[in-house]
């Protein structure tokens, strides 16, 4: 049974709120600071112990790009997109070079090693990382890494989020 909840008072107007699982998602337009934006798919997550709303809300859907394989260089313009998903196959060692990123946006990687393996992947611009290494995907032949990486405006921070998926 659904809960009644206590809206901040920096969201003015909330449209077709729904609860699922204990996540709210409005889906219609939010009024933020009497700024309006209308967001599609808008998931926050209700903290009682605050009282806000915490979460994502993303300005449009996901971008998905399906590279096939991938070659010595990828050029991904991700300009007005705040949520990209790139999936390819190394064939040879690659260096991805984004471009277009806004403060926000993020650029998630499924990367899998062709059956001979040893391929390496690199991203430009040249990413901070946790404990400033490089990241390190799997080597094996036909391994499949995630890598995501999200721009905060001044730098992109990436990480190796899952390794040697099977």
């Amino acid at each position: 049974m659904p809960r009644d909840i206590i809206y901040p008072t920096e969201i003015d107007v909330l449209d077709d709120i729904i609860n699922v699982n204990g996540i709210t998602q409005i889906t219609e337009a939010i009024d933020v600071n009497s700024v309006s934006s209308t967001v599609n798919n808008a998931v926050l997550t209700y903290n009682s112990s605050t009282q806000k709303f915490e979460g994502v809300v993303p300005s449009g859907p996901m971008n998905f790009i399906d590279a096939g394989n991938l070659g010595a260089t990828l050029a991904l313009d991700v300009t007005g997109k705040y949520d990209t998903l790139v999936k390819g196959t190394l064939t040879a060692n690659c260096t991805v070079t984004i471009t277009g990123l806004a403060p926000g946006a993020a650029v998630s990687f499924q990367i899998k090693q062709d059956a001979t393996g040893s391929r390496t992947f690199t991203i430009s611009p040249d990413p901070l990382t946790p404990g400033g290494t490089p990241l390190a995907i799997s080597t094996g032949p036909n391994q499949v890494d995630a890598i995501t990486t999200y721009y905060d405006g001044t730098n992109l921070l990436a990480f190796l989020s899952g390794a040697n998926f099977s």
